[in-house]
């Protein structure tokens, strides 16, 4: 039994691509790994050198705001110990006036400045600026300790409502001494007290602490009574002592120099700062309590018996913060180091979180003043600028931003750049593919006909009569050339084939001739024929 063999046709098994695409890939493929690796590259570069720009940028407009908060921060504090000397010097003025009711009512007149504010609703706020008188009270107390002249807001109090203050108990804070300090003090020297008010969790001592639903923070600001007392003794014609004269200065006059700063560049103050947004400034005195504030409950305050709140302290509830002041010296060590750099008479940056949780950035300053319960430290506080370290990086952020643009601008250009690449290079491989497989695909149509037996000459032609010469132009030359010899070949074999079948059919024949007359059969017949002629002939003779 024979084993048949299986011939496998040619192609069979394999994957079918023709030599268009095959070009066409090996082209992109040829073309577009250079290309990637040049845009990767270039991208990674141009990321790299955008996030060092924006870094650097970073760092230097970082530096650059610290830089102008410090000095606006030194700048507001400069200003306020200017201010706090001119008190000084005016309280020297009002021992050289004459020690009458008309004077003091002259002095305080023309003794004004503004404060400003936001009033009204919290939904309907009104920006307002207010001339207000820069003392609250002026007044000469004889050397008992009565009162002689008091003015309370512009008007001279009568007799009966003079007080006795040498006696602390009898003054408006119940427990202030200024009476027996100032006279205690060298001649031509000027007593100051610390900031004294009631606080604002007394409603009914303090106007500024009564809560209105709905008003604004500037509203209560605008009703907020404190003071600081500025005093100096007098002496009578023979340089014995004649009493005191007292300043009590508003307040609010020392707070207008952090309630509006802000430290946005865009937008450096406000009419009242908010608290909630972590932008605001405040100023805290020699003894770490803040004496300016946007929130009035954070300010130094007095109980309804004289005595100094006692500061918040760490683990009080928001309600009961509300009851106390804020003093540095009794919060985290950051806020105690600002206070101790500020008693150091020096000037920083620092990030530091405040008790409602905001991460802030805080620049403070020193207040140099050497005047009454100051002169030992020979500094009335400080005044620090606090912003959210977001804002504090507003103008990093800008600048990266547009860095950022710009990369992202460059990124979708250098993509488009690869995209129209891809394309042209599609398109030029598909030409480039075209004008070859072209005439591969009419030689091969001219192959296929050869199959039958016949010269595509329509093909051909075009191929050989291309503009421009190429190896398949010579190609097609040569398989015209082998297609005319093959024809050739083919005729004459055809010839040939003609001839050796003409032999063939005669040597059949003959062959089949032979084998006819060798036969007996054939013998015989002719054995028989030649004698029937032999007979024939016989019988014409006769």
């Amino acid at each position: 039994m024979t084993r048949e063999s299986k011939i496998t046709p040619v192609g069979a098994g394999h994957i079918h691509l023709s030599l268009l695409w095959k070009i066409s890939i090996t082209t992109l493929i040829a073309g577009l790994i250079p290309l990637l690796i040049l845009s990767v590259t270039a991208l990674n570069g141009y990321n790299s050198a955008s996030e060092q720009a924006t870094g650097v940028a970073a760092n230097a407009l970082d530096a650059k705001s610290a830089q102008s908060l410090q000095l606006r921060a030194i700048e507001s504090a400069q200003s306020l110990s200017r201010f706090l000397d001119e008190l000084v010097r005016d309280t020297k003025t009002l021992t050289l006036l004459a020690r009458a009711p008309e004077s003091y009512i002259a002095f305080y007149q023309a003794s004004q400045s503004e404060i400003w504010y936001r009033t009204g609703s919290v939904n309907s706020p009104q920006d307002r600026r207010q001339l207000i008188p820069l003392y609250r009270e002026i007044a000469y107390i004889g050397a008992d300790g009565r009162e002689r002249i008091r003015i309370v807001d512009g008007r001279a109090l009568p007799d009966s409502e003079l007080r006795d203050v040498s006696l602390p108990s009898n003054t408006t804070y119940r427990t202030e001494n200024y009476f027996n300090d100032t006279r205690a003090l060298k001649k031509d020297d000027i007593y100051v007290s610390h900031m004294t008010a009631w606080h604002t969790s007394l409603p009914n001592l303090q106007p500024g602490g009564i809560a209105i639903s709905g008003e604004t923070d500037g509203a209560a600001y605008a009703r907020y009574e404190a003071t600081m007392r500025f005093a100096a003794a007098v002496y009578n014609a023979k340089g014995e002592f004649d009493g005191i004269i007292v300043l009590s200065l508003d307040h609010r006059h020392i707070m207008e120099y952090s309630m509006h700063l802000l430290p946005d560049a865009e937008q450096p103050s406000t009419p009242y700062a908010d608290y909630r947004t972590g932008n605001y400034a405040y100023i805290f005195d020699d003894e770490g309590y803040t004496i300016s504030h946007p929130l009035l409950t954070r300010i130094r305050g007095m109980s309804a018996e004289g005595q100094l709140i006692s500061p918040i302290i760490s683990g009080m509830s928001d309600d009961e913060r509300k009851k106390h002041p804020f003093n540095l010296n009794f919060s985290d060590a950051l806020n105690q180091e600002t206070y101790k750099d500020v008693m150091a008479k020096k000037s920083d940056i620092k990030i530091i979180t405040n008790i409602g949780g905001t991460q802030r950035a805080t620049i403070y300053a020193p207040i140099p003043f050497s005047y009454g319960v100051y002169r030992n430290k020979g500094i009335f506080g400080g005044i620090v600028i606090g912003t959210s370290t977001k804002d504090f990086h507003k103008a990093a952020d800008k600048v990266g931003s547009i860095i950022e643009a710009q990369s992202q601008s460059v990124e979708n250009s250098m993509y488009l750049v690869a995209l129209a690449a891809i394309i042209i290079l599609v398109l030029t491989a598909a030409l480039v593919t075209s004008t070859i497989t072209r005439p591969l695909v009419r030689l091969s149509r001219v192959v296929k006909k050869m199959e039958d037996g016949e010269l595509d000459s329509e093909n051909l032609n075009m191929i050989l009569n291309q503009r421009i010469e190429d190896e398949v132009t010579k190609l097609a030359q040569v398989f015209k050339k082998m297609a005319v010899q093959v024809q050739l070949r083919e005729t004459k074999l055809k010839r040939q084939i003609e001839e050796l079948n003409i032999q063939i059919d005669e040597q059949k024949k003959a062959k089949q001739v032979a084998e006819i007359t060798e036969t007996d059969y054939f013998q015989n017949l002719r054995s028989n024929a030649l004698g029937m002629r032999n007979r024939f002939k016989g019988r014409d003779s006769t």
